[in-house]
């Protein structure tokens, strides 16, 4: 019996070492096609960073669509050098200053482990958009603040997995929102400081997955707000320093799954915002309270029991740290 087992043996060898080196290689070059990850397994890949940091990253593994069910597997770390995680993961990527002006680097991660992308407040140019938008998993975008303009974001309407999308104080137009005008999946938006005016409005309209819009400091009036109401799924709008008076109350009634409402430093008057009463799931209304008279105070408390009153400040509607040195 041992003398058969040992004539075997030579042959069970070479059979798995066949088996062996014919499974795919996850680590290193992948034959992954454009998007495509591997399946969950003990099996790993390589994400390869350049040698000097581009900023941080955060190893998380997927549990649903939204960000808000990923589960956090590593604790953020410097993007540099080659890292290994496994298969089924996908990375935050936070960019630093080298970073953003290397955005190349982004092409050789691989691109389809980035799941989340910022990007806020550093000088990421049109030229930086190709590599961006040719992220095919990506959720997550915060371009907030940098230069680009209607060439680079255009290109962002590749990106139809997209649910958050910041694109604050940059010197886009309208070119830009016909643009992104059809993400299916896009959940939030925000333009806070962008000069659009109401041209804003008729791109909006076919975001129908969209549940939260940023248009502070946008230049709009009530006719954006008429446009805005006819976004089915909306539970929170920020109107906070735009041109909006108590004619817009009534667009805002139809928008019946709204829970927060930003009007700080608008024309809508107490008489106005009273009326809000009538929304069924309104909880938090954001206003410059420090404006309001005590008895105003009382006639808003009175006829919204069931809502928060908050101070809309500058600190509350924008993060603060745009304002801080780009370097």
């Amino acid at each position: 019996m041992r003398g058969r087992i040992s004539l075997l043996l030579p042959f069970l060898l070479t059979f798995w070492l066949l088996s062996v080196t014919s499974l795919p290689v996850l680590a290193g070059k992948t034959q992954l096609k454009s998007g495509e990850r591997p399946q969950a397994g003990s099996h790993k890949v390589l994400l390869k960073f350049p040698s000097q940091s581009i900023g941080y990253f955060l190893v998380v593994r997927p549990r649903g669509a939204l960000l808000s069910q990923d589960e956090i597997v590593t604790r953020q770390a410097y993007a540099s050098g080659t890292v290994q995680i496994p298969a089924d993961c996908m990375i935050y990527l936070k960019l630093n200053y080298f970073g953003a002006t290397n955005c190349s680097a982004l092409a050789a991660i691989p691109g389809q482990y980035v799941r989340k992308l910022e990007l806020g407040s550093l000088e990421v140019e049109d030229k930086d958009a190709a590599v961006i938008s040719a992220l095919p998993n990506l959720v997550y975008l915060d371009a907030s603040g940098t230069d680009l303009t209607d060439m680079g974001v255009k290109q962002f309407g590749k990106l139809k997995k997209l649910q958050s999308l910041n694109l604050s104080f940059l010197r886009i137009g309208e070119a830009s929102l016909a643009a992104i005008s059809d993400l299916p999946e896009l959940e939030r938006l925000t333009f806070s400081g962008s000069r659009f005016a109401d041209g804003v409005a008729k791109h909006l309209t076919g975001l129908k997955s969209l549940k939260i819009l940023g248009l502070t400091s946008c230049f709009v009036t009530d006719k954006t707000v008429a446009e805005v109401s006819q976004l089915p799924e909306l539970m929170e709008l920020f109107l906070s320093r735009n041109n909006v008076t108590d004619a817009c109350i009534d667009s805002i009634l139809k928008m019946k799954k709204l829970k927060r409402l930003h009007l700080a430093d608008t024309k809508v008057t107490v008489k106005g915002l009273c009326r809000l009463k009538a929304l069924p799931e309104l909880s938090v209304l954001l206003l410059r309270l420090r404006e309001r008279s005590p008895a105003e105070l009382m006639l808003l408390k009175q006829a919204l029991p069931k809502v928060t009153l908050e101070e809309g400040t500058k600190e509350k509607d924008i993060d603060s740290s745009i304002f801080a040195p780009v370097h």
